[in-house]
């Protein structure tokens, strides 16, 4: 199972989502340097300026990231348009993860998958309470986690990111049963959100979960990190 750190950044520093209040570190670059020194072979980068539209601009501290030895950059941040895909790339991002908005336009999806490499694409799958949610809308999502899974990979898309936004920040437990009904089903999944003991990222990898997002476990000490990456990567 792959150990992603999560670099969330607003304003240049590295913060706890989603409001960005509580603040990490003010050197993102020297704490991904850690995170790959401790063994990680990816980290999970997230523009919160850039995906709440606060007019902040990350880009060049996601460039440094991105060129440091060996980081391979998972570039997530409500990314819904295939323009904000490519500049994902273009800032080095190995990996881009499409926003479940994009996703769930089936047309906005087929033309982003015709136009970038689908092997450094994957589909957030945003939920709560199991349901398929739009982030920071009221719209009804007509389709199910699993569905918009399989909606991906009929595209080539194998890989998504399942993350309960309810859980998001709490420390209070993953939803790995959510996670693991979309496990054998033709894309490797990825599980964000709410973990916050190193016994939970066991049941993760128990239940064939891929990869697993650490963020406020690891920045507030309930996770060590090398000890999760000797034990599962």
């Amino acid at each position: 199972m792959q150990i992603f750190p999560a670099i969330d950044l607003k304003g240049g520093r590295v913060v706890r989502p989603p409001d960005g209040t509580v603040v990490y570190d003010p050197d993102p670059v020297r704490r991904a340097a850690e995170f790959l020194a401790a063994g990680c072979r990816w980290l999970h980068v997230v523009d919160l300026d850039r995906a709440f539209k606060t007019g902040g601009d990350n880009s060049g501290i996601i460039r440094s990231i991105t060129a440091l030895p060996e980081a391979r950059i998972q570039l997530g941040g409500l990314l819904r348009t295939a323009a904000e895909v490519e500049e994902g790339f273009s800032l080095g991002a190995a990996r881009v993860v499409l926003s479940t908005e994009l996703a769930c336009d089936p047309a906005m999806l087929k033309r982003t998958a015709e136009l970038f490499p689908r092997t450094s694409l994957a589909v957030n799958i945003d939920v709560r309470a199991g349901k398929l949610v739009l982030r920071g809308s009221e719209a009804r999502v007509d389709l199910s986690p699993v569905q918009l899974l399989e909606r991906a990979v009929a595209l080539g898309i194998g890989t998504v990111v399942y993350r309960d936004l309810a859980r998001e920040g709490t420390l209070g437990g993953p939803d790995i049963e959510g996670a693991a009904a979309l496990v054998g089903r033709g894309a490797e999944v990825i599980l964000s959100a709410g973990f916050g003991g190193i016994e939970e990222l066991k049941a993760a990898a128990a239940a064939g979960i891929a990869g697993v997002i650490l963020g406020r476990a690891v920045y507030e000490g309930k996770i060590e990190l090398r000890e999760a990456v000797s034990c599962f990567s």
